[in-house]
C-alpha cells in the first residue's frame, strides 16, 4: 500500500468520524430538548430499530406503525396504521413548519400524489421516522430530500374528557328526561 493510498483512507476515516460525531451530538442536542419525558423515553427506546414493513413493534416498524404506536403509548391517542390514512386522523393541518410543534406528525409526498411516508416532529427542525433504508432516525426536516418531499403537518388536539360527560349527559336529558317530563308532571 503506497503513502497516497493510506493518507485517503485515513483522510476518509477521520470525515466518516468527525461527521458520526457531529450527527450524534446534534442527535443528543434534541433528545435532551424533547420536553415530554414520555416521548423521550419512547425515542431513546425506537432509535435503531429496524424498518420492517406493515410492522409496529421495537423489532421491526415501518413509518406508520412507528407513528401509530408512538401516538398511542405516548398520548393515549388511537391513529391510523396507513400513512395515508393518518392524516384523516388529524384535527388540524397546516404547511408553514413554522408553527411545528412536538408531537406534530409530519406528512410526505414521496411517491406521486399521495402521502407516502410519515414522521413525527420533535424540536428544532428535527424529527424521528422509519426510514426503509435506516430503520428509526433522526434527520432534519430542512434536509433537501425532506424538504422536496415534504407535504403538510398535522395535530391531533387532546380530547376533553369533561366535554365528552357533558355531551352525553345534555343528550340523555334531551333525548330521555324531556319526552318523560310532561308524563312527570301530570302524575
Amino acid at each position: 500500500m503506497n503513502i497516497k493510498s493510506l493518507f485517503k483512507k485515513v483522510l476518509v476515516f477521520c470525515v466518516v468520524s468527525f461527521f458520526n460525531y457531529s450527527l450524534s451530538a446534534q442527535q443528543d442536542k434534541v433528545i435532551e430538548n424533547i420536553k415530554n419525558d414520555n416521548l423521550k423515553v419512547e425515542v431513546l427506546d425506537w432509535l435503531g430499530t429496524p424498518y420492517k414493513y406493515a410492522c409496529a413493534t421495537k423489532k421491526g416498524t415501518d413509518c406508520s406503525g412507528f407513528v401509530s404506536a408512538i401516538y398511542k403509548q405516548v398520548y393515549g391517542i388511537e391513529v391510523s396504521r396507513s400513512s395515508s390514512d393518518i392524516i384523516n386522523n388529524m384535527n388540524k393541518t397546516f404547511k408553514n413548519t413554522g408553527k411545528l410543534k412536538e408531537g406534530d406528525v409530519l406528512f410526505f409526498m414521496i411517491n406521486g400524489k399521495r402521502i407516502s411516508h410519515v414522521g413525527l416532529y420533535l424540536n428544532d427542525g428535527y424529527f424521528i421516522h422509519a426510514s426503509t433504508k435506516r430503520g428509526v432516525v433522526i434527520n432534519n426536516l430542512e434536509e433537501e430530500y425532506y424538504t422536496k418531499y415534504f407535504y403538510k403537518a398535522g395535530r391531533v388536539l387532546k380530547k376533553n374528557k369533561d366535554a365528552g360527560i357533558g355531551i352525553m349527559a345534555m343528550d340523555f336529558h334531551s333525548l330521555v328526561i324531556r319526552p318523560l317530563l310532561p308524563i312527570l308532571i301530570v302524575s
